[in-house]
């Protein structure tokens, strides 16, 4: 999308074929989660000397998840206020 047109409407038939292919994006998130399971099926229970380790672990693994959640969310906040702003200078 380095080159717009001089036509919006033209540019916005273009983004939607991107948006389509989000379907793909879709499927793939599906078979990424069915691999978590059976990566943990795999994985099996945790050894009772690892099981301080592994608490600990997964506490840190979950505090950046809702960390990146958090950039995440922000930086959808931004993208929106950015787009409004955009809309508001093409009325």
């Amino acid at each position: 999308m380095d080159d717009l047109s001089e036509d919006p409407a033209e540019d916005f038939k273009e983004m939607i074929a991107y948006t389509d292919k989000a379907d793909a994006i879709d499927d793939m998130e599906m078979l990424f989660a069915e691999l978590k399971d059976v990566t943990k099926q795999i994985l099996g229970p945790c050894p009772k000397v690892l099981s301080q380790w592994y608490k600990d672990h997964k506490r840190v693994r979950k505090e950046q998840a809702a960390t990146a959640w958090a950039r995440r969310k922000e930086e959808k906040a931004a993208a929106r206020e950015f787009n409004a702003g955009v809309a508001a200078m093409q009325q």
